[in-house]
């Protein structure tokens, strides 16, 4: 099968819809399927991602942030041809437009992943903006488009807003397990300065203002003097210059008293209870999975949440906001799930920390009978059988 995986880009700031389609289209690759992966390229070229050189990856400059690229209907004819499937992550661009030009036009299987842009609190940053989009071109692509694919059901109650449910399917996100046995380094190596003693919180994903990291510092602010044991450790690449922003808070904050830049501490105290460092990949990722002990994601709302599914796998209690798909984990009883950034938050954190880390552990590996649902091979068959419905015009809704 010749698949072409369509995205505006490949700066790992897009975060969690760059990785699970990475994941998915090196997987079918492996497979045996001539996987395409289209995209422009990223503003900064330190923050290209890589792939794995059985896809042929096609790279095209942008002009616009509406990414925006001369000839890209051209690239496609010339460099892919004629593919049984285009699949494209994200909308309210340029790519989902002329994909959606180049398949009506060669009558092909456009298939789009809204990845979290139908949600309601995403719809209101650029308003305006989206509304002309929406009635010039947006609407019109999603409903002709053959397929909308959901990440999660909350996800899917956002789309059928837009979208019939005969146009929908849900497959979730790949995680890949089997990456949670590797070998980690001598836990010293992890960041400098930091007491082996010292209990580690951490959040990992982009840094923007939609993923509550301001609140998370606030109540941060106001207990971690009660556990000078604790670290609060925040990683991720700045979106939009947010990062600045929560520099500026922690630096006015009466206890925050650390702050990282990159790997390396810029203001040095005796009494490290935040470190923010910037993305973290390979070895480094999984060093900070494998030592910590609790996962915080506070975000507004997340469509998938592929930072949470990765502290799941590891086996690490979370606490996450309640606009996410992982309502399970109470009931599984593998975390918390915040109600009310403010005090909810700070009770939560307050009771989190009272346990003994044996509790904590145990916690954590009630994970598994979640995670296992997302293992990397059962998902990408999903999406094969899902293209394979789409191709041979049979019903794909329960997908």
């Amino acid at each position: 099968m010749k698949i072409l995986h369509n995205i505006s880009s490949i700066d790992i700031k897009h975060g969690g819809p760059l990785f699970s389609m990475k994941l998915v289209a090196e997987n079918q690759s492996k497979l045996g399927h001539d996987v395409f992966i289209i995209a422009g390229r990223s503003f900064d070229e330190t923050n290209q991602l890589s792939f794995d050189n059985r896809i042929k990856v096609i790279i095209k400059n942008c002009m616009t942030k509406f990414r925006y690229i001369p000839n890209w209907e051209n690239h496609i004819r010339k460099e892919v041809g004629v593919p049984d499937i285009i699949h494209t992550y994200g909308i309210w661009n340029y790519p989902n437009y002329i994909a959606n030009k180049y398949s009506i036009k060669n009558n092909l299987k456009h298939i789009i992943a809204p990845c979290g842009m139908l949600h309601k609190e995403a719809l209101i940053s650029s308003f305006i903006k989206k509304q002309v989009a929406w009635h010039l071109f947006q609407k019109k692509i999603l409903l002709n488009s053959i397929c909308i694919h959901a990440k999660s059901n909350y996800e899917l109650k956002n789309i059928l807003k837009f979208i019939p449910k005969d146009k929908t399917a849900l497959i979730p996100n790949p995680i890949n397990i089997q990456n949670t046995k590797q070998k980690s380094l001598p836990k010293q190596n992890l960041f400098k300065n930091i007491s082996l003693k010292k209990k580690i919180i951490f959040y990992i994903g982009r840094i923007h203002k939609q993923k509550g990291l301001k609140d998370l510092l606030r109540v941060w602010n106001d207990i971690s003097i009660n556990f000078p044991d604790w670290i609060l450790i925040i990683a991720g690449p700045d979106n939009n210059g947010y990062k600045n922003t929560l520099i500026n808070y922690i630096a006015a904050s009466k206890n925050l008293n650390y702050l990282c830049s990159g790997n390396e501490i810029v203001d040095f105290k005796d009494n490290i209870n935040l470190i923010m460092t910037g993305p973290l990949y390979g070895n480094d990722k999984h060093n900070l999975f494998q030592y910590s002990s609790l996962f915080i994601s506070p975000s507004d709302f997340e469509s998938f949440g592929m930072s949470i599914a990765e502290a799941l796998s590891y086996q690490l209690p979370v606490i996450i906001s309640r606009n996410t798909p992982w309502e399970l984990i109470e009931k599984e009883k593998c975390g918390w799930i915040i109600n009310d950034k403010r005090t909810n938050l700070k009770k939560i954190l307050l009771k989190a920390f009272s346990l003994d880390i044996k509790v904590l552990k145990l916690m954590g590996k009630n994970s598994k009978n979640i995670i296992k649902n997302y293992d990397t091979g059962i998902i990408v068959n999903k999406t094969l059988t899902l293209y394979k419905k789409l191709i041979n015009k049979e019903d794909f809704n329960h997908s």
